[in-house]
């Protein structure tokens, strides 16, 4: 198929799932390999042709009910996205020389955005995707029927510096998120 750009892209993508859930607890894991014609973020430093993405990832959930109303969860997410400067299926970054867009720093995908990759793109390190893990520790509470309250803290690691601290400007290998929800159902 052509993107949206009319560039020829073909996406092959093999996933393999799996649970178990015996009283109390819950096991899943899932293993992801993926290849994304044209999609990578880093475009060839020579030529400038874009270049294929490719990656696979692991991950693994634990939940526990401690009791009928409240359950904890342990998500870890691993992902290798080094080659051609990372990509994923759905992501819709490119890294443009030009203009020095180098990584997506919100969600820690691509190059190193230290670099200056923009003077010299043949460096080899501008040619490198970032690495990511992610450990989520989480708990829900089942108020009544109708809602539940959730709460998650979420730790981000790379191998590169690619998360954007927005307070100083500065990147850095790691992040960290804590998020609360109310969820009603009707």
């Amino acid at each position: 198929f052509a993107d949206a750009n009319g560039v020829d892209s073909a996406l092959h993508l093999f996933e393999a799932d799996a649970y178990f859930i015996r009283g109390d607890w819950t096991a899943q894991g899932q293993v992801s390999v993926g290849k994304h014609k044209n999609a990578a973020i880093a475009p060839d430093p020579v030529s400038g042709a874009l270049r294929d993405a490719s990656w696979w990832g692991l991950s693994g959930l634990a939940a526990h009910k401690f009791t009928p109303r409240i359950e904890g969860t342990v998500r870890a997410d691993y992902i290798n996205n080094k080659k051609n400067g990372g990509g994923l299926l759905g992501y819709t970054g490119y890294w443009d020389p030009l203009t020095g867009g180098l990584s997506d720093n919100r969600n820690g995908i691509g190059v190193d955005p230290t670099l200056d990759c923009v003077t010299d793109p043949t460096i080899a390190e501008c040619n490198k995707g970032a690495n990511r893990m992610a450990l989520t520790l989480g708990a829900s509470w089942l108020f009544n029927l109708s809602t539940t309250f959730k709460a998650a803290y979420r730790i981000d690691r790379a191998n590169l510096p690619v998360f954007l601290d927005v307070k100083s400007g500065t990147f850095s290998k790691s992040n960290q998120m804590f998020g609360a929800s109310v969820l009603v159902s009707f």
